[in-house]
């Protein structure tokens, strides 16, 4: 609801108010859980389309819709899931340890991360995770080791 009142406001302020727009925002019941993310790509999307002439609306359903969007976060949550499954698996075994892997180019994040060693199943690595991901696209994996 707040963004939609943003984005209406934005609109309205630019002079442009435009129904597509809000069509394209209202098709979503509740923005409340994208992220600031999200966002920010949606404001500059309609700001960019308004500044072109073209249509906002369209703009703000290609950022709502993104498909390589979608396919991140879903890629996320599910290697997130797999992660936690390992680790809360690894908390029952006995003196069991995990490390962070990295893939040949990371970020400084996972870097850190992988800094840290073989650390206890019950440790959170540098980034605060307790194991990949610590941020989109990341393409780490856990290693572990028991007694």
């Amino acid at each position: 609801v707040v963004t939609k009142a943003k984005a209406a406001g934005f609109l309205f302020m630019a002079g442009t108010l435009n129904v597509s727009v809000l069509a394209a925002v209202a098709k979503y019941n509740d923005l409340s859980g994208i992220d600031s993310t999200t966002r920010d790509r949606l404001e500059t999307a309609i700001e960019a389309a308004i500044v072109a002439g073209k249509d906002p609306g369209a703009a703000a359903a290609a950022v709502l819709d993104d498909a390589t969007r979608a396919e991140t976060i879903g890629y996320q949550a599910a290697t997130a899931a797999f992660h936690e499954g390992i680790v809360e698996g690894g908390k029952s075994a006995p003196g069991a340890m995990k490390r962070w892997m990295t893939d040949s180019d990371p970020c400084q994040i996972c870097e850190d991360n992988a800094a840290n060693g073989w650390i206890d199943m019950d440790q959170d690595f540098q980034s605060g995770d307790d194991g990949p991901e610590a941020h989109p696209n990341c393409k780490c994996w856990l290693d572990m080791k028991g007694e």
